[in-house]
């Protein structure tokens, strides 16, 4: 059925084509709202879930239909708008996932385009409560990834440049999640938390070193976004086994968020 619509593609009308996208959409909708209405929340969840994937197939295809060539990350940015309502009605993961996803994708664009907007705060707003409201240990490790993107983002709009600041930047942004997850360790299991505590040590400590010795690491491995990337793969997968539960990790991240505080302000007054 698929390969007889795209073989024929060019032949159909606009109102068909359009059609081809839009009923399974609305017929998809119409589905969940039936589950719903019958008190079946599972199926209702799941039948959402592909109207989420839908909506945002829809957006393409419309613009395809219509040669429409506006600013490319708007048409994530809406899949988001249209998919978040419903993950913030089910709260569910697979809801949560998909929104996580989507708004990853949607930084990584704005990101390579220079551009910042302020629905950037508000969705990542959203995303925190989800996360507040339903605690979830894969969830959690998206947020940790978006948190990363959001700042960086965020930096470009406001300096202009990709990667001023960067390792500052980094730090601070590990530290906000180390202390995050400290303050709201209760809703995960302790040694999920403690694990979550060593890696954030240990990143801060990695990109100490590679700040240290700049000249030696883009010698050996050949800039310092290959240098993160490396190590922080490796930090991965080796220390997320092991944790110190130790309160001297509590501390270290406390002092060193204090001296980076004080030096992007330093930094940011200066003119830097």
């Amino acid at each position: 059925f698929l390969l007889l619509i795209s073989e024929n593609w060019e032949r159909f009308g606009t109102p068909v084509q359009m059609a081809i996208g839009l009923v399974p959409l609305l017929a998809t909708y119409a589905i969940g709202f039936r589950f719903l209405k019958r008190d079946l929340p599972e199926q209702a969840e799941l039948t959402f879930f592909l109207a989420s994937i839908l909506f945002g197939m829809n957006i393409f295809l419309q613009a395809q239909i219509f040669h429409i060539s506006s600013y490319f990350p708007n048409g994530v940015l809406w899949w988001i708008i249209g998919a978040l309502p419903l993950a913030l009605y089910f709260r569910s993961t697979l809801h949560h996932l998909l929104v996580q996803a989507l708004y990853y994708i949607w930084l990584m664009q704005q990101l390579e385009f220079h551009q910042f907007s302020f629905w950037a705060v508000i969705i990542f707003a959203a995303l925190l409560y989800l996360l507040y409201q339903k605690p979830s240990k894969t969830v959690f490790l998206a947020t940790i990834a978006n948190t990363y993107a959001f700042v960086f983002n965020l930096n470009t709009s406001v300096t202009g440049r990709e990667f001023q600041g960067f390792w500052l930047l980094a730090i601070a942004a590990t530290l906000v999640i180390v202390l995050a997850v400290y303050f709201f360790r209760h809703q995960y299991d302790e040694k999920f938390i403690e694990r979550l505590h060593t890696l954030g040590v240990w990143v801060i400590t990695f990109i100490f070193y590679l700040h240290t010795f700049g000249d030696l690491t883009e010698f050996y491995v050949g800039n310092e976004i290959s240098a993160v990337s490396l190590g922080l793969l490796a930090l991965v997968g080796v220390l997320f086994y092991y944790s110190d539960k130790s309160l001297v990790n509590i501390m270290i991240i406390t002092i060193a968020g204090v001296v980076l505080v004080l030096q992007i302000a330093g930094a940011y007054y200066q003119g830097d």
